[in-house]
């Protein structure tokens, strides 16, 4: 790494100006599937040009290979916290100093109450007292990680007629996941607003086609055209192929059969409804074993998960992930609540879903 070091630099000698941009990770998609590569992820290799390079690329011939030496302690504000750590090494500005043994001196509760102890300090609650103190800390709880287990329950939707019309759609290019994922496939009923999704490298006409078959029908263990007409929809082989259906149509009794089917229609969409609900049971049963129960009361003071629209890209991974506080002003069931701004008094026009609010402790 020394040699191409040095190669970058003397080239660095023949412009006017460098400047060096950092490109966020989900613009980087070539640099993320070779992290991929490098895990031993199997498919990577699928997705994943490598090139192979056998002899160096710098003009350096018959030059000892050495390994560039790195600095353990990086020159920022965590080097600097190491330092002290380690060192006790300040900065000369009495404010920045204090500043430093702050953010050094963040600890958690449990660990607060012990450096207590270890000063010979010692009064009755001191574990609860540290832990209520730490939990207070502002910058913590800004960065506090998220959990990804849903807050409530799983609210399944039933209705009398079902599947009378679906939606479907191809969600564009997203950043890309891991393993590759980056295109998702979804439908959704229009009447009980159920929907179905997956996630997908690329997206072909065969994958619509398995996605409907195994999402679409079996809630039902029907298709959307027979809970619609009474009957299965021909399909342009039958019309080469003869079949009961084709010699039926043939035979002039194309009518009456598909008079039978309609009397039938009622039983079959009964049967269906039945089916759904027996998935959706089953849906939410599996659901709701991972959900974290996470409910406010009208007054409650919680932190609001960052969003896109208001998230700082500037900061990159150091970008605070929960803001606030907000105030919840109503409660509207389901682990919905209606917020506003404690510092402007400003109601957020939308309602927001409980697994994105954090209680907050001042």
């Amino acid at each position: 790494m020394e040699a191409y070091q040095k190669v970058a630099q003397s080239r660095m000698t023949e412009f006017e100006e460098i400047s060096l941009n950092k490109i966020p990770r989900e613009q980087n998609t070539e640099a993320d599937k070779l992290a991929l590569a490098a895990s031993g992820w199997p498919d990577a290799q699928t997705v994943t040009k490598i090139e192979e390079i056998l002899q160096p690329s710098t003009s350096e011939k018959g030059q000892p290979r050495t390994v560039m030496q790195v600095e353990s302690i990086p020159n920022d504000w965590q080097g600097w916290i190491m330092n002290y750590l380690e060192y006790r090494i300040q900065p000369g500005n009495p404010t920045e100093a204090r500043k430093l043994r702050m953010k050094a001196g963040r600890l958690g509760g449990r660990s607060l109450a012990h450096k207590v102890l270890t000063q010979g300090y010692f009064w009755p609650y001191l574990s609860r007292e540290a832990e209520a103190y730490a939990k207070r800390c502002q910058k913590c709880q800004n960065h506090a990680p998220v959990s990804h287990n849903p807050a409530e329950d799983l609210n399944a939707i039933v209705g009398p007629w079902t599947f009378a019309r679906w939606g479907m759609d191809i969600v564009r290019p997203l950043p890309t996941a891991s393993k590759g994922y980056k295109y998702v496939l979804l439908v959704t009923d229009y009447f009980t607003k159920w929907v179905e999704a997956e996630a997908y490298r690329t997206i072909t006409g065969s994958d619509v086609v398995k996605f409907i078959w195994r999402n679409v029908r079996k809630p039902t263990n029907e298709s959307p055209y027979a809970l619609a007409y009474g009957m299965e929809a021909v399909i342009p082989t039958e019309a080469i192929l003869p079949t009961i259906r084709t010699i039926t149509v043939e035979q002039g009794d194309n009518d009456g059969q598909i008079g039978h089917s309609l009397d039938l229609l009622e039983e079959k969409r009964e049967r269906a409804a039945i089916n759904l609900a027996n998935y959706q049971n089953a849906t939410s049963r599996y659901f709701n074993k991972k959900v974290r129960h996470k409910t406010f009361r009208q007054g409650d003071r919680v932190l609001k998960r960052v969003v896109e629209n208001t998230k700082d890209n500037k900061t990159g991974k150091f970008n605070p992930i929960w803001e606030g506080p907000y105030e919840i002003v109503e409660v509207f069931g389901k682990g919905a609540y209606k917020l506003k701004e404690v510092m402007t008094g400003k109601t957020l026009p939308r309602p927001w879903n409980a697994i994105h609010l954090r209680r907050h402790y001042a």
